[in-house]
């Protein structure tokens, strides 16, 4: 409430568009009451407000870390249907300092410690948290001076969440602006070595990493001249980025590929949903065909999303049966006969086979290959101008530094 206040004033000072958003989950009874309260509140100050309702089952399982997905997918959605480019999200100090604490109790690195960052890209929209350097009770004390209602979230004090528990405790008896303060002040120098150390992992990937836009990538060995650290990221994110995951191999994994490649000439993995190879001094990451998505076919549009990777189109979905899918071992076998040696020719099949190809599928299942773009084959039968396919993996292969608070 206090930051759709305190952005619309801000906001009307520089003419800039603002509408408040509310993410209905319908986790409990009051919810829709509660989303009424917060549209009759502000629209008592001309603010523009939409209640988003949630309608996706959320797992039971790690209740609050899915609603949280499920939430920033519905917010970001809207705003990009709107055309909307930031997205203000309002996590304070307490909030902060809360996520250090859960995350130190796990045990994590420097990558956990640093909390939340104050400005972050979530499913390619910008955003931006202007109240992370504010405690909690200073948000409340600007609330009562405005006169302004607000409604407490009874989930909050369910002690089933680990984070209720820390806000308890912070609240009983960790809870002095000091503690507060110095605990920030740890997570925000842990904030400043992990942008660090992510501005010299990207450094490294542009010198070493060569990116195919058929989705695969080779690594030069001279990469293990650098620190571990900055190699272990660069696997990790090679590893999210080429197999279009959400989230990188477990810690126990990458450790050891990264000792087995950096101790063996020639070796062949998998993990995280790629083959690693490696011979005569160059890595070779792309995709394992095994777990590799399903061919899709082109439907109600003419835009698909397959593999978590390539963005596809083509404007004749409405006269064939076309499918996007992986070349495959039965795929290369039709159009062996006809592949142009060239720049591609030194590649392993293995890979040639994980590369995404148009397909005309009949009702019998029999395919037929119409267009590998990364191949520049295509059909006579078809024009290639009428496909395009994109690489445009989930997450990014190098990142933006990570934003870190600073009051």
């Amino acid at each position: 409430m206090s930051l759709a206040i305190l952005l619309n004033i801000w906001c009307k000072n520089h003419n800039i568009p603002f509408v408040a958003l509310t993410i209905d989950h319908g986790l409990r009874i009051e919810s829709r009451d509660e989303a009424k309260f917060v549209n009759s509140e502000l629209k008592k100050r001309n603010i523009e407000h939409h209640t988003i309702s949630n309608e996706t089952p959320i797992p039971s399982s790690n209740l609050q870390e899915n609603a949280r997905r499920i939430r920033y997918q519905l917010l970001t959605n809207w705003c990009k249907n709107n055309d909307i480019s930031h997205l203000a999200t309002a996590h304070h100090l307490d909030d902060y300092v809360e996520t250090f604490l859960m995350r130190l109790e796990r045990g994590s690195g420097v990558d956990g410690l640093s909390s939340i960052a104050d400005k972050a890209i979530i499913n390619d929209l910008f955003i931006i948290r202007p109240l992370l350097s504010f405690p909690k009770s200073e948000i409340i004390e600007y609330l009562n001076s405005q006169k302004q209602k607000w409604i407490e979230d009874p989930s909050n004090q369910k002690m089933d969440f680990k984070r209720n528990r820390i806000r308890k405790a912070l609240g009983d008896d960790l809870g002095d602006d000091l503690f507060i303060k110095r605990m920030a002040s740890v997570a925000n120098n842990m904030a400043r070595a992990r942008q660090a150390i992510e501005t010299q992992t990207n450094h490294v990937i542009n010198q070493f990493v060569k990116i195919n836009q058929a989705g695969f990538c080779t690594i030069d060995c001279s990469i293990f001249s650098e620190e571990d650290e900055i190699i272990l990221r660069l696997l990790s994110s090679v590893l999210r980025f080429i197999g279009g995951k959400e989230k990188s191999p477990r810690f126990e994994k990458l450790m050891t590929l990264f000792n087995t490649l950096k101790n063996n000439n020639k070796y062949e993995v998998t993990l995280s949903g790629c083959e690693i190879t490696k011979l005569n001094n160059r890595i070779n990451i792309f995709r394992e065909v095994s777990d590799i998505q399903r061919d899709i076919k082109f439907k109600n549009n003419n835009n698909i999303n397959w593999d978590n990777r390539f963005l596809a189109k083509t404007n004749l979905f409405n006269k064939f049966n076309i499918y996007l899918g992986a070349l495959g071992q039965t795929g290369f076998s039709q159009i062996k006969s006809e592949y142009k040696r060239g720049k591609n020719t030194a590649l392993p099949t293995k890979i040639l086979y994980t590369f995404p190809a148009f397909k005309e599928i009949d009702n019998q299942g029999v395919e037929n290959i119409i267009y590998v773009p990364h191949i520049n084959y295509c059909n006579s039968d078809f024009d290639k101008n009428d496909f395009i396919c994109d690489f445009k993996p989930l997450k990014p292969l190098a990142t933006k530094s990570f934003g870190f608070y600073n009051k």
